[in-house]
């Protein structure tokens, strides 16, 4: 009794088990066929999958995925067309007389385990592999392959009877030939300099990309900064890599030649009675000043000037500052030591290493 029981209940897993069909175009359209759904149910069995042996005619409806054709073990037509088909595996498909699967995405098709095919459009996909050895391609009264450009070589039982007897049935691109064993072929990019670069592709399919390349020259003053926070502080020639931008996902590379000027600077010590004008400006207290001029040393970067003024004030008050140095020498312009004179730029070298330029005023 207990062993009824078990039977009966293993039942419905044995005969009518639903049929997975992750496509929901392809599972409404074998739901709404009364003659595959006998039971008008939304599943389709195992049961009624296996009886149904008419022409599953699903062409246009924007199916992605006929995964669940496998248990149409009876199907003897297959119509398939104008969908979004990349895979179509009909290897337990083997009563199939017909297959029409034209106008999709396929890259491959192997109709090797359907002996009883013998009309096949497989017409505008993207097949690169064609495998007509069903062992009975004499019975064969139709094969469109045309608007397949990457498919050459289809392989089938006999080249020599395919190539002498299907003239007047095959309609065919004029690069395809029958082959007895084809070759893998595998399209991409052969051109190892290309950035898409495939070591697999034996075919080249004209989809190479390459990277972009420029060439700058760039004049900077001082220092110069990249985009990516490198600072060149000397000329140099340097390569930057910009992520991929364009639609062949390659990088952009730009080569700089780089032209550093340095800013020039001046340092002056004047001592002067009252006042002094200093570029341009009239200076009559004792301290430290500075001045940018724009642009304005030979190579178009800025100079800055530095200056240290002492003013005798003629009223008896002076600026005094405790330097803490000793006087070594003085110099004039040449090197040459010389005592103190006015009007005349003179160096002023001191025992702490420092130098001082100072031009005394009348």
């Amino acid at each position: 009794m207990k062993k009824l029981l078990l039977i009966l209940l293993c039942l419905p897993m044995i005969g009518f088990g639903q049929i997975p069909i992750p496509d929901a175009n392809f599972k409404a359209f074998l739901v709404a066929n009364s003659g595959i759904n006998t039971n008008g149910d939304s599943e389709i069995q195992v049961s009624e999958a296996a009886s149904f042996s008419g022409l599953i005619n699903c062409y246009g409806l924007s199916i992605s995925d006929l995964t669940g054709i496998e248990y149409f073990v009876s199907i003897q037509g297959l119509s398939c067309s104008q969908n979004q088909l990349t895979n179509l595996n009909i290897s337990s498909n083997s009563n199939l007389q017909i297959l029409n699967c034209g106008d999709n995405q396929l890259t491959s098709l192997d109709i090797s385990n359907n002996p009883n095919l013998y009309f096949l459009t497989c017409y505008n996909n993207y097949l690169s592999s064609l495998d007509l050895r069903n062992g009975y391609n004499n019975q064969f009264d139709s094969v469109w392959t045309y608007g397949n450009p990457n498919l050459t070589c289809i392989s089938v039982d006999d080249s020599v009877y395919s190539t002498n007897n299907w003239t007047g049935i095959a309609m065919m691109d004029s690069q395809h030939f029958f082959s007895n064993n084809c070759p893998t072929f595998i399209f991409g990019c052969t051109d190892s300099l290309a950035c898409n670069y495939d070591p697999l592709a034996t075919i080249d399919d004209s989809s190479c990309c390459y990277s972009n390349t420029y060439l700058h020259s760039i004049a900077s003053c001082d220092y110069y900064t990249t985009w990516n926070g490198i600072i060149y502080t000397s000329n140099a020639v340097y390569t930057d890599t910009f992520p991929a931008t364009n639609a062949c996902v390659c990088d952009s590379i730009v080569t700089v030649f780089l032209t550093i000027s340095p800013s020039t600077f001046s340092y002056d010590t004047l001592s002067a009675t009252s006042s002094v004008v200093w570029n341009g400006s009239t200076l009559n207290i004792s301290g430290n000043y500075s001045d940018s001029l724009i642009n304005s040393n030979s190579a178009g970067c800025d100079s800055i000037a530095y200056l240290n003024l002492t003013i005798t004030n003629t009223t008896g008050l002076l600026d005094v500052t405790n330097t803490e140095k000793t006087l070594l020498k003085i110099t004039d312009m040449l090197g040459q030591e010389t005592p103190s004179r006015r009007n005349t730029p003179l160096f002023y070298i001191y025992d702490d290493g420092t130098v001082e330029r100072k031009l005394f005023l009348d």
